[in-house]
């Protein structure tokens, strides 16, 4: 009935059947489709929509549409409640235990970051654009391209601190962080790991 339908539609309908694995759809459905690929709002137009439909401060919603990758849907998620700017407040808790705390301040922040392990995800992502534009920053490539542009004089410092090596290394630290945090792992023992891998390559740098 599905063949039909495609085949011959009645007068004035449309399907559009989206599929994020096309590779999965049967040929004999794929065979009388016309494919477009739908590609990622541009991050202004996101922006544009999330002020017509959140209340949240203009800091937020550019950051929101920033993560969000072109899906508006994923940015009005982020915006619900306080759930970013939350996130936002234990970045810079991440961050200031990584570049200045001793032992004591690492334990207590990944203590009190590492008991909710549902939203390590999430904060690890912000931390990952962290340090991606603290890469991009030290590269010279500023405009356009940065997930916290609201805070680009601390990027600049940030960069000529580590320099290139340390913020590739402590990208790649990020990235073993998010790929463990995917497992049966204990989110306090992984952040007290990640802190004191970014610490070192904070000072190696």
């Amino acid at each position: 009935a599905l063949l039909k339908s495609l085949e011959e539609p009645r007068p004035g309908n449309l399907f559009v059947l989206v599929s994020a694995a096309p590779h999965r759809v049967a040929p004999t459905l794929v065979s009388r489709c016309q494919r477009l690929r739908f590609l990622p709002l541009a991050e202004t137009v996101v922006e544009h929509l999330l002020a017509r439909h959140s209340g949240a401060p203009e800091s937020t919603r550019r950051l929101a549409a920033r993560l969000a990758e072109g899906n508006v849907e994923r940015a009005l998620a982020l915006l619900e409640g306080e759930a970013l700017v939350q996130r936002q407040q234990q970045l810079e808790s991440l961050l200031t235990a990584a570049e200045h705390g001793h032992a004591p301040e690492i334990f207590a922040a990944a203590g009190e970051l590492g008991k909710e392990r549902g939203e390590l995800g999430e904060l690890l992502q912000l931390l990952r654009g962290w340090y991606r534009d603290v890469l991009l920053v030290g590269e010279g490539l500023e405009a356009g391209r940065l997930v916290h542009a609201d805070e680009l004089p601390r990027l600049r410092h940030a960069a000529s601190q580590l320099h290139r090596r340390g913020a590739l290394r402590a990208l790649r630290a990020v990235d073993e962080a998010e790929a463990a945090v995917r497992g049966n792992v204990n989110g306090a023992l992984l952040l007290e790991h990640l802190l004191f891998n970014l610490q070192a390559h904070t000072d190696a740098a």
